[in-house]
């Protein structure tokens, strides 16, 4: 049987010699749900890179209780190369599955930005519900494909906004830029040793408008295009993710 992970960064909070007890909503889906049993072994990840086994020791109405193992780095850890993905804004339930597929890819961050052509803008009231739903996915994206990492999602701003907050808050976190037309000449190209960080850009339906990839092309992207085919602005995404990937070496 396959073992069981659970993201519970609170797990590494508790003294390793102490039971840690779960309940509420997780604990109750664990144990009468998943009707997880005494004896059974996690894997348990904080998000950020370390893992810990745990063992089930007893389990009530309410929840279950867990021995701790001691901690330690994920036996898989995340490659080198940080890439963080900027998304225009598409309708539907369309970037709940950029979100699930590209972490399941290996995105350290997503940065969902609002474009020119995004017609399904979340109202500000409904931005920080939004953040949250995407989060959640990640996080269990992360833990179905056996990352230790969970990526960061942003909160929803304008891509102006994301791109100054770029380069005043981590301008050399991310030497390396690209940014999706299809008007571009050159294809996606990276070599293994391309540096601590990439950014991939990548528009709404429509794409970009001509003065948002000049604005870009201003804060150091270089645009490449994915092919002869004209894609949906998330498959696009999630192309561009595994394109870039493969040519770092974390796929294939």
């Amino acid at each position: 049987m396959t073992q069981r992970r659970l993201l519970l960064p609170e797990a590494w909070a508790a003294p390793t010699p102490a039971p840690l007890e779960l309940s509420g909503p997780r604990g109750h889906y664990l144990a009468r749900v998943l009707r997880l049993l005494p004896g059974q072994e996690l894997l348990l990840f904080d998000g950020q890179g370390r893992e810990r086994p745990a063992t089930i020791r007893e389990v009530a109405r309410d929840g279950l209780r867990l021995a701790l193992g001691p901690s330690g780095p994920a036996a898989r850890p995340d490659g080198p190369t940080e890439l963080a993905l900027l998304a225009g804004l598409t309708r539907g339930a369309a970037l709940d599955r950029v979100v699930r597929e590209t972490s399941e890819l290996g995105v350290s961050e997503l940065r969902p930005v609002v474009c020119a052509r995004s017609v399904a803008v979340p109202q500000a009231a409904r931005r920080d519900e939004r953040q949250a739903r995407w989060q959640r996915i990640a996080g269990e994206a992360a833990r179905q494909c056996g990352r230790a990492t969970v990526p960061l999602v942003h909160a929803v701003t304008t891509l102006a906004e994301a791109l100054r907050r770029l380069d005043t808050d981590a301008a050399d976190r991310w030497p390396v830029r690209l940014v999706g037309s299809p008007t571009a000449t050159r294809p996606l190209a990276l070599s293994p040793a391309s540096g601590p960080g990439v950014l991939l850009l990548v528009g709404p339906e429509g794409g970009l408008q001509d003065a948002e990839l000049t604005l870009a092309e201003e804060h150091g992207f270089v645009p490449f295009r994915l092919g002869r085919r004209v894609l949906r602005a998330e498959t696009a995404m999630v192309v561009g993710v595994a394109l870039v990937q493969h040519q770092l070496g974390e796929l294939g």
